[in-house]
């Protein structure tokens, strides 16, 4: 929309957007109600989604709205214009507000309602009145708009429109000396061409954060996300800016979250981190963006993950910022592809620098370590005594838990930091960075699936993935430090999430849906989640289904860690390449894709032997089932080419109180079958087809449950659920 300023009226216009309100009585098809004021022609559009009302009305008041006002408007409100009609069905009117606007006197407050209207005999749920769907009364009686600025002949409508949503305005702008770069075509060009602006911020929650005429300079940002319709930026203030709380920097980013269609994402993972205590996670805020006097929509302005005061605080002049970037690190002027894994590193930030002679020294040395540290990782058997030496492990548990929760889709790709404040340092994990595609955004897999321990098996073709945390599970030292930071940390950070996520939705509502007027991408799926998820038609929609995401791999995780919670170890014997390292809960043992069957597995489990243990049976090709055999007893065959072909698992004791054990088997011909629990059978029995590949995992007693029919088949059988 065009954003020209109003010369003619010296008034607040404040838009009321009606939200559907739920009957009582019949039920006649009322849909969302959209209405866009545009000042630029003094006309309201308001559009009826499927809406099979009787009618609409449109009413302009003076003063602030009482708390019974209602569908009728009530007569404590003086009315300066109302309009009706009947027989409405979904559709968009245009009504022209120049004449009533005229008439309004210099610096009078009004609010303009929009409402609809089923039969008489209809009532609504809120105010009882007949058949009238009040948007204002919502409003009012719960968050009321709270407006502040004064449209004056020099005030563009659009700014004092942004200001009811109830978060600030950032308004950029642009003052090159070159009057050929200001404007968003040359900004959008190319995402490195840079003009000067002057930076202005209204908060009408808390004037002390306001200020005007800020020098800096905007730029683009993002690699992906910049090909999106709407693009992120950087801004670079002269001189270091506090923003909105926020500690004072120079630089800071602005995320247009455009394939979030809660905005919620980012925001709720920089806060996670921020609590469980992971170093330097980027603190951010809402704000509605203006570029030159146009509305761009919701934004998340965030700290930049660089080396500084108030951001990466690193001391030594050897002090490096990394990140793992398997997308576009080639393209870095700094850059290295460790031997053991392929995984491309570059130098994202340091102290000093980075052609100073002691970074690239340092980025020599930390090339080498991290070499070490795969060597180390990629180990039969890891020497944990070694790794803990190179790795700060306490971050590298908590990142591990930010990304496991989020089912992060970068994890092992792309935007993953760590840091080493020189060389006597270790290295650290984090921050974090690029969350709108996780928390279920891209809905692959289960919410109650083990995912960074096993992110080799979601390798694309084409593309390297990091699996260092499927190595460093391989390590009881590193899965028993998970369990206890869990316990202490993790766990009241992640249920924190859901509280997060209300206050995200109740606060950007209303600028949410002035975004979709915008950007309408509600109910549309974009090239990373089509085919992945059904897009919700509503922000209300979104916000919901991120919220039964988050409870439900909440749940998942509270019954798999815990401070108390068993470490479980198995390994297995595979045709042609003997016996593999050992893995524990929830990784796979075993090979897909290759051929080869299971041959024996052995399990073990470090628990008290007096408060129980644990048991297994497989059952062989040629032999069939064999006996139960307990925790570090091989069961199966080796070397008699015999393959296994199911199995069953059980807990005794006080274990068989306290936890559940679920294991799955990877089958010829049919793949990946569902769970099975505590001595239930997994697998084919009588079909003579192989076990390729096996994953187990204790989960505490009725935390698991998804996905457990089709777990085994038997001959000239329907599958056993």
């Amino acid at each position: 929309m065009n954003r020209k300023r109003v010369k003619k009226i010296d008034c607040l216009v404040v838009l009321w957007i009606m939200l559907l309100v739920v009957l009582a009585g019949p039920v006649y098809g009322l849909g969302t109600i959209r209405a866009v004021y545009d000042e630029t022609a003094t006309s309201l559009s308001v559009t009826f989604d499927n809406n099979y009302a009787s009618g609409w009305m449109i009413d302009i008041c003076r003063d602030e709205p009482g708390d019974d006002l209602v569908g009728p408007f009530k007569a404590s409100v003086a009315q300066l214009y109302v309009e009706r009609t009947s027989g409405l069905q979904s559709g968009t009117q245009i009504i022209d507000l120049s004449a009533v606007l005229a008439t309004v006197p210099a610096g009078e407050n009004i609010q303009i309602y929009v409402s609809a209207y089923t039969p008489e005999e209809d009532t609504t749920i809120e105010d009882g009145d007949a058949g009238y769907q009040g948007n204002a009364c919502v409003a009012v009686k719960g968050t009321a708009l709270q407006p502040t600025a004064v449209v004056t002949p020099e005030t563009d409508l659009a700014t004092v429109a942004a200001m009811s949503n109830g978060i600030p305005v950032l308004s950029i702008t642009m003052s090159d000396t070159d009057s050929n770069k200001n404007n968003l075509e040359y900004l959008h060009a190319d995402k490195e061409n840079k003009i000067s602006a002057m930076i202005s911020l209204d908060d009408s929650a808390d004037p002390n954060n306001n200020f005007s005429g800020e020098s800096a300079v905007i730029k683009g940002r993002g690699n992906f996300t910049w090909s999106l319709e709407k693009r992120p930026y950087q801004i670079k203030f002269d001189g270091k800016k506090g923003l909105l709380g926020m500690a004072p920097a120079k630089t800071w980013v602005l995320l247009a979250n455009h394939t979030d269609r809660s905005f919620a994402r980012n925001r709720l993972i920089f806060d996670l981190a921020n609590d469980m205590g992971l170093a330097y996670s980027s603190e951010s805020r809402f704000v509605d963006l203006y570029i030159n006097g146009e509305y761009l929509g919701n934004y998340l302005i965030c700290e930049k993950v660089e080396v500084g005061s108030n951001r990466v605080e690193l001391k030594n002049p050897d002090g490096l910022l990394l990140e793992m970037d398997n997308h576009y690190g080639t393209a870095e002027p700094y850059y290295f592809t460790t031997t053991k894994s392929g995984t491309i590193f570059t130098l994202k930030d340091s102290v000093d620098a980075a052609d100073s002679p002691e970074v690239q020294q340092a980025f020599v040395n930390i090339q080498a370590q991290i070499n070490e540290l795969e060597t180390l990782l990629y180990a039969d058997d890891p020497d944990w005594a070694a790794i803990s030496e190179i790795i700060d492990v306490d971050s590298f548990v908590k990142r591990y838990f930010v990304d496991e929760f989020a089912k992060n889709i970068e994890i092992g790709m792309s935007s993953i930091y760590f840091y080493k404040d020189g060389d006597s340092d270790k290295l650290h994990a984090g921050p974090v960075w690029d969350y709108d595609l996780s928390l279920g955004n891209i809905a692959k897999g289960t919410v109650s699936e083990d995912y960074a321990k096993n992110i080799t098996l979601r390798v694309e073709e084409g593309i390297v993935r990091n699996d260092w945390y499927a190595q460093l599970c391989r390590n009881e030292e590193f899965v028993a430090r998970a369990n206890q930071l869990y316990a202490t940390d993790v766990k009241k950070a992640i249920d924190n999430t859901d509280d997060n996520l209300n206050a995200v939705a109740k606060l950007v509502a209303g600028s949410a849906e002035n975004n979709f007027g915008k950007w309408p991408v509600l109910g549309v799926p974009t090239l990373e989640t089509t085919n992945s998820r059904i897009i919700e038609h509503s922000f209300v929609g979104e916000i919901s289904y991120l919220r039964n995401w988050i409870v439900d791999r909440s749940n998942y995780l509270a019954g798999a860690y815990g401070a108390e919670m068993p470490t479980l170890t198995y390994l297995s014997h595979v045709q042609n390449q003997g016996w593999q390292s050992a893995v524990t809960t929830g990784m796979q043992a075993g090979t897909t894709g290759q051929a080869l069957c299971l041959e024996a597995l052995e399990l073990a489990i470090n628990s008290d032997e007096s408060a129980g243990s644990l048991e297994y049976s497989t059952h062989v090709q040629n032999i069939g089932w064999q006996d139960y055999v307990p925790t570090g007893t091989v069961a199966g065959t080796t070397g008699q080419a015999l393959g296994l072909e199911a199995v069953k698992i059980r807990l005794t004791g006080e274990l068989a109180d306290k936890y559940d054990v679920y294991y799955r088997i990877h089958s010829q011909n049919y793949g990946w079958l569902g769970w099975a629990k505590n001595d239930e059978i997994a697998g084919t029995v009588g079909m003579n087809l192989r076990a390729e590949a096996i994953q187990v995992k204790l989960v505490t007693k009725g935390t698991f449950i998804k996905n457990t029919s089709n777990r085994y088949f038997e001959l000239s059988t329907a599958p056993v659920v």
